[in-house]
């Protein structure tokens, strides 16, 4: 899901732990928010060069949700200070929701297969979190 909203904020040196002019810590942290008390909780978060990458489990396939924030706002590298942070222009970001699933040639091979079912589901309980918040670019 792509969209532009002003709910999520940007955090100081935030893509320190991703890639230069990489966002999404604050989508990440809404969606794990989000997922509390689901069938889909959040089992770890890893930073990843792409954004963040909220795990929900790796058995007995990897089903994940990415967390993306671009923006063509120039700031320097290792320089998103807390002043340009709080001055970020929100309304220029495009913030990236997906989720992934993958799995071993063991279950493949077993037919031990949910990953069409819950990524569906996962990903409608994404987008109807995300119109209650006013969010009707998707």
């Amino acid at each position: 899901m792509r969209f532009s909203t002003t709910y999520f904020e940007v955090y100081p040196y935030e893509d320190d732990e991703v890639n230069p002019g990489i966002l999404g810590k604050s989508l990440c942290k809404w969606v794990k928010e989000q997922l509390l008390g689901t069938r889909f909780e959040v089992t770890e978060t890893i930073a990843e060069d792409f954004g963040y990458c909220l795990m929900i489990h790796r058995k007995p396939y990897w089903l994940w949700v990415g967390c993306q924030g671009l923006s063509d706002f120039n700031y320097p590298e290792n320089g998103l200070s807390e002043d340009i942070a709080t001055k970020f222009p929100l309304d220029q970001i495009e913030w990236n929701l997906w989720v992934a699933t993958e799995m071993g040639w063991l279950n493949r091979l077993l037919r031990r297969d949910n990953r069409k079912t819950d990524r569906q589901d996962l990903l409608k309980l994404l987008e109807d979190r995300l119109l209650s918040i006013g969010v009707i670019n998707i």
